[in-house]
């Protein structure tokens, strides 16, 4: 009984240090970025950020506590060190797509890793804008 309460204790102080940061890489491949580089922390949604960068990565975080990486300074850090590797310019956080392309921030929130576009993104003029459209007769 002593054995299995102090290997129940040592779960306790021990699972909670073991978070796992899994990088998961789409679209363009970059080369990485020097280690200790700087990244811009976005706060926009997704279409917004459409518009200045293209998405290059996610990252997921598993935890059992502790895996906000907006409060959590180890696990930013992590993340930044994620982003830089990846070749990432800036980590935009909290943008989760849901129906009808409405974007909302929840606690499962997603962590894109970002690279800053050189020219206007490839759906740029594809659409007109109501006021550049004809008149109806």
């Amino acid at each position: 009984m002593r054995n299995r309460l102090l290997l129940m204790l040592s779960a306790v102080i021990v699972l909670p240090a073991c978070t796992q940061v899994i990088t998961s890489r789409m679209g363009h491949r970059y080369p990485p970025r020097p280690a200790d580089c700087e990244v811009v922390w976005e706060n926009m949604d997704m279409a917004e950020a459409a518009t200045k960068y293209e998405t290059i990565g996610s990252v997921g975080i598993g935890s059992l506590v502790g895996s906000d990486v907006e409060t959590n300074p180890d696990l930013r850090e992590r993340v930044r060190a994620e982003a830089c590797n990846a070749g990432a310019d800036a980590v935009l956080i909290g943008a989760n797509a849901t129906g009808g392309g409405v974007f909302v921030r929840t606690a499962s929130s997603g962590i894109w890793l970002l690279h800053q576009r050189q020219g206007p993104p490839p759906w740029a003029g594809m659409f007109a804008s109501p006021a550049s459209a004809p008149a109806a007769k």
